[in-house]
């Protein structure tokens, strides 16, 4: 009070900042010449967004108001970052992968993280972790191991692996992309599929296997049918993109006459 009267003052925050700042004491008496120190405590709550606020301190007294104005600037003090180190993979049905990513506390505090895995694909991903504390400044890799069963089909696969803080925020996701080749494909086939001969004659039928898939497969061969017919092989070996043939063939003895069914089958050592 450099005045020569008594004043009542009352003193008020405002601005943006006025939402989570508290002054005390907010009412009070000064004498000529007495001087009094007030406080505003600024106070932002968990949910209030980073950046820049302003701040408004008002004095009134008999109608006369001065202020004193402060810029406050909201600190994330739990950033954090969560890299996806492999965007997409290729994988054959049967196999196994893993994915990496990189999770970095960039806050004032130490903190847990809860990760979770969700799209199409997510029930056939296992995370390294599931629940990770980092101290400040600390990061650490977390991967998600991913296999495809024989039955999967080729196609192109998104997940996403999401984390939550416990104490902040802020919920971050990556998204990943997982291939599944149609490595193991093959096809099956005979020039022809209806044959006639005599008692006692013989006939080679060609069958062909065109492996169309990306890698190597060996197939086996079963033959359901008379006794007559018979494959020169039970195996073969067929190089991707390549196609062999196995032999059957059909020698009925005398006296062998009618309709028989004969039925091919091929297995493949990876795959179906």
């Amino acid at each position: 009070n450099t005045g020569d009267d008594i004043l009542d003052f009352n003193v008020a925050s405002s601005g943006s900042a006025g939402v989570f700042a508290t002054t005390v004491p907010t009412g009070f008496v000064l004498y000529p010449g007495e001087i009094k120190n007030i406080y505003t405590y600024v106070t932002p709550m968990s949910n209030v967004d980073v950046g820049n606020y302003a701040l408004k301190i008002d004095a009134n007294s008999d109608g006369v108001s001065q202020s004193i104005s402060h810029d406050i600037f909201v600190r994330d003090c739990y950033d954090y970052t969560f890299e996806l180190l492999d965007e997409e993979k290729s994988i054959c049905p049967c196999e196994e992968e893993k994915f990496g990513f990189e999770l970095s506390n960039l806050g004032e505090y130490a903190e847990t993280y809860d990760l979770s895995v969700e799209g199409r694909y997510a029930e056939s991903i296992v995370l390294s972790q599931n629940s990770i504390s980092l101290a400040p400044g600390e990061s650490k890799i977390i991967y998600a191991y991913v296999e495809s069963n024989c039955e999967s089909e080729a196609g192109d696969y998104e997940f996403s692996v999401k984390v939550e803080p416990s104490t902040g925020s802020a919920v971050r996701s990556e998204v990943a992309k997982l291939i599944i080749n149609p490595c193991y494909d093959f096809d099956v086939d005979t020039e022809k599929d209806l044959i006639n001969l005599c008692e006692h004659d013989s006939e080679i039928v060609p069958i062909n296997v065109e492996n169309t898939g990306s890698t190597a497969n060996t197939y086996t061969f079963d033959l359901e049918g008379p006794v007559w017919a018979n494959l020169e092989r039970n195996e073969l070996e067929v190089a991707a993109g390549n196609s062999k043939s196995v032999e059957m063939e059909l020698v009925p003895d005398y006296g062998v006459e009618g309709s028989f069914q004969i039925s091919f089958s091929a297995t493949p050592e990876k795959g179906n």
